[in-house]
């Protein structure tokens, strides 16, 4: 066996000891391992430390030296314990030696032990000190190498890639060039250092494109770099490469998985499903091979239909996914591997189109899970697939059905992350099922999603037709918004504009209701128009002093009124023709403002609105034809009314005109 630099690995010389001089037990045990029977050698090396010489220090160095070199070289043959004992012989001769000016081979093969019981901190420093102590040994350049190859076993890759460049730098066509270039790469890789370590492959690579001699760990990091980039075609033969060579290795079954999907990843669906089959097969129970059933089921749920052969091994998770993950589930009950499955049992029930089914496995997963790493992606899932269902229930005019899957729903927070469409037809739903806060709440999960100008008109229009938010502080901003709106803002639905027309009718703003209430009509076909909501625009322009513009309208609707097919309530005509006819009086127009008043008295015989009708044309007689003229009108009312109010209202209005040939007032 060759060591380092050509050295014998069977340790240095005999050193020149003259017969006289050396103690018989040390000359037996120097001849038992020069025949290589290191336990001998180790025993009677042993025999000659407790007999020998003390005072002689060369012949006690060279018994310590060389049965630790025994125990060094027994443990090459297998018995890793003889490597602790060497370790211990070692650190006593550096010991004895006192400064440490030891034989490099002392150093080397305290590190080397080191390494081989996987101390690779302590063999680092020993390396180290060989470099350090010895700069002229012929170990040198493998102790400068193999101190940051330890470093970079024992996970300290930044301090491992600056040692390895250095020593490349002083040694670009040394030995270990290959290795340690890989290294560096392996380095930046593990540190998760994705360009650096593509720039040191790519230039390894170069270097030596035939890969021969780059030890396994490397060569299979080096196609998981590959995989973690996304290059799955420069990752798939590396990784071929690691398996053909290494198929011992007990990294290869992650290796195969890994394989697999470059596989998939580079769409070679059926390639790999028979790696994930020959994991399942050849590492049953393993981790691995639970890995692969989960990863069929997920090929099963992302790309079904491609045919296998029917003795594949494990093939039916790819055939029918979810009874694959419930057969998982039920072997699997521990977090996370549970909710993980869980997650994707519920989203394989809703790509499969078995959306209730969906909905309840998703509700479980966020019922145990609350907190999960599932947690958000399990709430859209709900929404997706409870959005369907909405959509079929909603065209059946099944609100109630629609309610209920929304509060199912609702109550786990998926409401914002349901598509706009469904958020719409729910809010719609909702409302005809009388249930306006959640119809509210529906409507302003629409707030928080993607959607169009169209989609946001049809959700402020549902939303005005709700007097809670219509209310509210969302409502008043966006009435603010209405009324300082300029040319060229994005337009407001006719429903928004009317709807807070009715509310500002019903709180006396009746400036701001005649804006939006004509803003509302602007366009807007007269046959599919609210009469109702018409007369209060009429009435609205009326109460601001337009009365002209509210004329044309009073006549508008009364015109539609009285149209054939049409029939208005006696009160809503009353209301008109009083209306028209108070425009018609402030107008100076008496005549047809008395006209008016009587169409009112007409139409609705109802006491209060008669009595405020014969008191306007009243007023309006007196006008026109003096107080004789308007006593006609006046004189009914002082005998109606159980209150007296009418009566007195007549009296007072008298006393104050003083119309001629009235009866004084009498005063008690």
């Amino acid at each position: 066996m060759t060591g380092p630099a050509g050295r014998a690995d069977n340790g240095p010389a005999s050193p020149a000891l003259s017969p006289e001089a050396t103690p018989r037990a040390l000359a037996a045990a120097m001849d038992h391992f020069r025949a290589e029977r290191y336990e001998e050698a180790i025993a009677g090396f042993g025999e000659a430390l407790s007999k020998g010489p003390a005072a002689d220090p060369v012949l006690r160095e060279t018994a310590l030296l060389y049965r630790a070199h025994s125990f060094y070289l027994l443990g090459d043959r297998g018995d890793r314990q003889k490597y602790l004992d060497a370790v211990e012989q070692y650190k006593a001769v550096l010991a004895a030696e006192g400064k440490g000016d030891a034989d490099d081979l002392v150093y080397y093969r305290l590190g080397s032990a080191y390494d081989k019981l996987k101390f690779y901190y302590e063999a680092s420093a020993a390396f180290a000190n060989l470099v350090a102590k010895h700069p002229a040994s012929p170990l040198r350049q493998e102790a400068q190498f193999r101190s940051a190859l330890m470093l970079h076993r024992a996970g300290k890759y930044k301090l491992a890639a600056e040692k390895l460049i250095a020593y490349l730098v002083r040694n670009p066509g040394g030995e270990n060039a290959k290795t340690a270039f890989f290294a560096v790469a392996d380095s930046y890789y593990r540190m998760q250092q994705t360009v650096n370590a593509e720039l040191w492959y790519t230039e390894a690579r170069k270097k030596w494109p035939d890969l021969n001699g780059v030890p396994p760990d490397l060569l299979l990091n080096m196609g998981y770099h590959y995989y973690v980039a996304r290059k799955y075609r420069q990752a798939i033969p590396l990784l071929c490469r690691y398996l053909s060579l290494h198929p011992k290795e007990a990294s290869v079954p992650g290796a195969l998985v890994t394989l697999g999907n470059c596989y998939v990843q580079n769409d070679q669906v059926p390639s790999a499903l028979k790696l994930f089959s020959l994991v399942i097969e050849r590492y049953a129970g393993t981790l691995e091979a639970q890995e692969c059933a989960v990863l069929m089921a997920d090929l099963g749920v992302a790309r079904p239909g491609h045919r296998m052969a029917a003795i594949l091994p494990g093939l039916s998770n790819y055939e029918d996914p979810v009874s694959a993950y419930e057969a998982l589930l039920r072997k699997n009950t521990d977090f996370p591997v549970a909710e993980e499955l869980l997650f994707k049992k519920s989203y394989a029930l809703a790509k499969f189109g078995k959306y209730e089914q969906s909905i309840s496995s998703y509700l479980g997963l966020l019922d145990r899970y609350p907190y999960g790493r599932h947690r958000e992606e399990g709430i859209r899932g709900l929404a997706a697939a409870a959005g369907p269902l909405v959509k079929a229930h909603a065209s059946k005019g099944d609100h109630l059905a629609v309610a209920d899957l929304y509060l199912r729903t609702a109550n786990k927070g998926a409401g914002p992350f349901y598509d706009r469409e469904s958020l719409l037809l729910i809010g719609d739903s909702l409302k005809k099922a009388g249930l306006n806060d959640l119809a509210l709440q529906a409507l302003q999960d629409l707030a928080n999603s993607d959607r169009s100008a169209a989609d946001e008109h049809r959700r402020i229009g549902a939303l005005s037709e709700l007097e809670s938010w219509r209310n509210g502080d969302d409502g008043k901003k966006l009435l603010a918004a209405l009324l300082q709106k300029k040319a060229g803002d994005p337009p407001v639905p006719s429903a928004v504009k009317k709807a807070f027309a009715e509310r500002f009718y019903r709180e006396g703003d009746y400036p701001k209701a005649a804006l939006l209430y004509a803003e509302a009509s602007a366009g807007a076909a007269e046959a599919g128009q609210d009469l109702r909501s018409l007369g209060r625009f009429a009435d609205a322009l009326r109460r601001t002093g337009s009365t002209a513009a509210a004329v044309g309208q009073y006549r508008k609707v009364l015109s539609a009124c009285t149209d054939e097919g049409k029939s208005c309530e006696s009160g809503f005509l009353a209301d008109l023709y009083e209306g028209l006819g108070d425009c018609y009086l402030r107008g100076g127009d008496d005549a047809e403002g008395i006209r008016m008043f009587q169409q009112a008295m007409a139409v609705d015989a109802d006491k209060e609105r008669k009595s405020w009708a014969l008191y306007r044309i009243g007023q309006a007689a007196a006008r026109s034809g003096g107080g004789r003229s308007a006593e006609q009108w006046i004189a009914p009312l002082r005998e109606g009314g159980e209150d007296g109010f009418w009566a007195k209202v007549a009296e007072y209005w008298t006393v104050d005109r003083r119309w001629p040939g009235t009866p004084a007032p009498v005063k008690n």
